[in-house]
């Protein structure tokens, strides 16, 4: 029996993931906007944070750690942690209309873009790479298990499949 290989499900994340970034991006790049749209900013950072932190990085970590830590991309994951820190921070003062802080939201969430996107790139050549390893049915059956949402940060498939859902909504409403 032939089974998909578990790196193409973190392929088709960061295809998800850059999808919501190029959405994010054309939110930030219309600031400042009247009124701004706090929620819908509030709902992107938590997909980047529980999904992308604490989900798919953690999937990335554990099925591909040796060759993560090669090629320096365990230390993109904290530092993409950092530029959520500054952005969950700065949210609400923007939301409230703080024309300096809208200005700090859009230029930090305009770097986090650029440093996500050139991340992925990085990692889909690494993934690539990991795909094309001889493996057996019985070690992809082990790293299709290990990919289960739940193995990551308690993550239920519920919850998994809600930010599946959250990034649907986000696409559908980033004209709103």
């Amino acid at each position: 029996m032939s089974r998909i290989h578990p790196v193409q499900l973190l392929l088709d994340e960061h295809r998800m993931i850059e999808d919501v970034l190029g959405a994010f991006e054309i939110k930030l790049r219309g600031l400042p906007a009247t009124p701004f749209p706090g929620q819908w900013f509030f709902d992107v950072l938590d997909f980047f944070r529980h999904f992308v932190e604490g989900c798919h990085h953690n999937k990335e970590e554990e099925m591909i750690f040796p060759q993560l830590r090669a090629a320096g991309l365990l230390e993109q994951h904290d530092a993409g942690g950092a530029y959520l820190d500054r952005l969950e921070a700065g949210l609400p003062a923007a939301w409230d209309g703080d024309w300096n802080a809208v200005d700090q939201f859009r230029s930090e969430g305009l770097a986090y873009v650029r440093f996500l996107r050139d991340h992925i790139a990085r990692e889909d050549e690494l993934l690539h790479w990991v795909a094309r390893q001889p493996v057996n049915e019985q070690e992809i059956d082990r790293l299709q298990e290990e990919a289960e949402p739940e193995h990551f940060h308690q993550m239920s498939y519920e919850i998994y499949q809600k930010y599946l859902a959250v990034a649907d909504k986000l696409l559908s409403n980033q004209a709103a």
